[in-house]
């Protein structure tokens, strides 16, 4: 299993925790005890509840049908919400309590008719009333023990911005189920922010790249914007920064976290690498943010609404484009932020339909969207160090299975037969013969596990070769082939594999196999298998007679195409290269020493004359294997009356040397290279005439070496002209 498969599943398996683990999450957390008839209406502040209540002032209640109100509250101006409830007959013996879903008000209070003048319970944003559960998830003020019957309560709401309102009055039994569903679901949360926060500065995790100072800031930052939004600040810290408690401090802590994630996601992603000017611009939208973020601390009490519905644009915009960015990275496992955050911003969109009651509002539902930013973060961490596992966990070795006899000797077949074709069609045929034995010699030897194998060859003159594997067993072989000669041949006119006994030697009494290889008039050739303690059974016979078969076939085969090849190369009339063939050998002698810094030269033989063109030709062929010093050269016909000789690694001196000597054969004792001819008669034209050139530093093609040898050739045309002539051109 893939190492970053188990990762990735411990990851989701923190996911499904806040479901499967924990089912109390997925309890109805707006669902009271008791139907309740809520309706609302709004007074200035100084209005009190008796003066509502004795008509001084009448504002009239609206009734909510379905139980939830959008309050305005503003500075002077409160939301009053009268909740309307018949309770059961038993109940006195339970306590009853008003909850309100957490909203961005600054206070709410709970009073009743009996008493308008006095606030039986009240809690704030940040100052939770005398109810406190250790992680509250809203507003829950205690009504008075023993009451019973028709209830009627009202809640006074004061804050600065828009709120949705959704009053229950829910009982002690209820309040535990909601309170387990809170504190487990904030639970993971805050768990896998600590976690995010103490792999950051993990050694393996920083070795990799990961964790680093900006994501540890935004763990940090995010945790704490999380414990503000929920009132979850542990009470020291709560008493350090009461002062500044209040107002817009959660929108302005929402702003700061959003400019924050986007200098993370600039640099978990490798934006840079991607987009420089994108890059760049997160880092200036990023920085912007967290500067818009200070100014919101100071943003005066009655604008702290417009300050809610900024916050709340950015945020979603910010999620948008830290989308983007790994949307924009191609390393591997890039995937893994995508589908968190899609599934972030999936859990924000129903955080809204939850507020506004389109679907329950579940604890997963109203704050699911906390977990998968904390599971973010911690993938974000441990990103760098996923992208460093090996792609697949480390194996144990299967054991290999045992190949069927006809496995092995069919991949021990093709092994032969293509070092037997590579080599004859690369190598020289006079080593066919040395070839086909050595390969012979190294399948059969592994396959019969036998002691020695040979293949010995004979002729009609007693002329024996022996090939042996040990070279040890050759003499043995070599006085069987010798002393066996006439019954060696009986056997082999059999055309199938035989064996016999060898007398005992020093290792004992052997069986040996004879596969015929080839018999013929003038001789015969085979391969003799020698093993000690077991003779060979039918099946092993056979197959060795295959094998051989094949390398005998394959050799064939091979040697044909070669000798077929050669042959299209060969001029039909002198058997020199043809056209076509001397240009590509030309053209690969010339480039390969010019890559090396070599020299390489041209001759130019034209052979119009007395004779004819293949006379003289030959003339040339016969003359070129008398010299004593032949150098390495190619030797072909380039058209019907001219003769191309190729000389790599020879420069011009060298090579009119070479010439010289050349035409000293061709031409008859009486004619010199060159000097003057007898007074009085006219100067010959000579009749063996050979053009020199050579290569010229920064030359490319061989073309300009073809042109000068032919320059060459036209000089020694004129009469009394030297028969051998080279051009050099002139290097300035």
């Amino acid at each position: 299993m893939r190492l970053t498969t188990i990762a990735l599943a411990a990851i989701a398996l923190l996911l499904l925790a806040a479901v499967a683990v924990a089912p109390a999450t997925r309890v109805d957390l707006a669902r009271s005890s008791v139907p309740v008839e809520v309706a609302s209406t709004a007074a200035p502040s100084s209005v009190s509840l008796g003066d509502i209540l004795i008509g001084r002032y009448q504002p009239g209640f609206f009734p909510a049908l379905d139980g939830a109100v959008l309050g305005s509250p503003r500075p002077g101006r409160v939301v009053w919400l009268r909740l309307s409830a018949r309770l059961p007959d038993d109940a006195g013996e339970r306590r009853w309590y008003v909850r309100l879903e957490r909203a961005p008000v600054d206070r709410v209070a709970v009073l009743l008719p009996d008493a308008p003048e006095h606030e039986v319970a009240e809690s704030r944003f940040f100052r939770l009333g005398s109810w406190d559960a250790r992680w509250p998830d809203g507003f829950v003020m205690a009504l008075p023990s023993g009451i019973a019957g028709d209830v009627r309560a009202y809640v006074r709401v004061e804050g600065h911005v828009d709120a949705d309102l959704r009053p229950q009055l829910i009982d002690g039994a209820v309040l535990a189920e909601r309170e387990a569903a809170a504190q487990r679901l904030f639970a993971l949360v805050y768990g896998a922010l600590l976690a995010a926060l103490l792999l950051g500065v993990a050694p393996a995790i920083r070795r990799a790249g990961g964790g680093g100072a900006t994501l540890a800031a935004a763990t940090l930052l995010a945790g704490l914007t999380i414990a503000l939004i929920n009132d979850h600040l542990p009470p020291l810290l709560r008493a350090l920064v009461d002062p500044w408690l209040g107002g817009g401090v959660v929108f302005a802590a929402t702003v700061l976290l959003a400019g924050v994630l986007l200098l993370v996601a600039r640099e978990q992603s490798g934006l840079k690498a991607n987009s420089g000017t994108l890059a760049l611009w997160y880092q200036r939208i990023g920085l912007a943010l967290v500067v818009l973020a200070l100014f919101g601390l100071y943003v005066p009490a009655e604008h702290t609404d417009l300050l809610r519905r900024v916050a709340e644009f950015i945020w979603s915009q910010a999620w948008l484009l830290v989308l983007v960015a790994f949307a924009l990275d191609r390393r591997r496992l890039r995937s893994l932020p995508i589908v968190l955050m899609i599934l972030l911003i999936a859990a924000l969109a129903v955080r809204a339909f939850a507020a506004s009651g389109a679907v329950p509002p579940s604890a997963l539902a109203l704050y699911g969207y906390q977990l998968l930013m904390a599971v973010l973060l911690l993938s974000l961490v441990l990103l760098p160090w996923l992208r460093g596992l090996p792609v697949d966990a480390r194996r144990l070795p299967m054991p290999a299975a045992e190949p069927s006899p006809s496995a092995r000797w069919a991949e021990a077949e093709a092994r032969m037969v293509a070092a037997i074709s590579t080599a004859l069609r690369h190598g020289g045929a006079d080593e066919a013969d040395w070839v086909v034995s050595r390969r012979l010699i190294d399948a059969l030897k592994p396959l019969l596990d036998a002691d020695a194998v040979a293949v010995g060859a004979s002729t009609l003159h007693g002329d024996d070769h022996v090939l042996a594997e040990p070279s040890g067993r050759q003499p043995v072989f070599a006085a069987l082939m010798r002393d066996r000669a006439r019954m060696l041949r009986s056997l082999l006119r059999l055309g199938a594999p035989q064996q016999l006994a060898l007398p005992g030697g020093e290792g004992g009494a052997s069986q040996v196999a004879i596969v015929p290889y080839l018999l013929s008039d003038s001789g015969w050739k085979a391969v003799f298998i020698e093993r000690r303690e077991r003779g060979f059974d039918a099946d092993e016979l056979s197959r060795a007679g295959a094998l051989v078969a094949a390398a005998r076939r394959v050799a064939g085969v091979t040697l044909s195409d070669r000798d077929a090849a050669i042959r299209a190369d060969l001029d039909p009339v002198l058997e020199v290269l043809n056209a076509d063939a001397l240009q590509r050998d030309l053209r690969t002698a010339f480039e390969r020493c010019r890559d090396a810094g070599e020299a390489i030269a041209l001759l130019r033989i034209p052979l119009a004359g007395e004779g004819g063109f293949e006379l003289r030709a030959r003339a040339v062929i016969n003359a070129l294997e008398a010299l004593e010093a032949l150098p390495s050269h190619l030797l072909g016909r380039p058209g019907p009356d001219e003769l191309w000789i190729v000389l790599p690694r020879l420069d011009v001196p060298a090579a009119r040397a070479f010439a010289e000597a050349l035409q000293q054969r061709l031409a008859p004792e009486t004619e010199g290279v060159s000097g003057l001819a007898p007074a009085g008669l006219r100067p010959p034209i000579a009749a063996w005439r050979v053009g020199v050139s050579a290569i010229v530093p920064g030359e490319r093609v061989p073309r300009p070496m073809i042109e000068r040898a032919g320059e060459a050739v036209n000089r020694t045309s004129a009469p009394g002209a030297p028969a051998v002539q080279a051009v050099v051109p002139s290097l300035h």
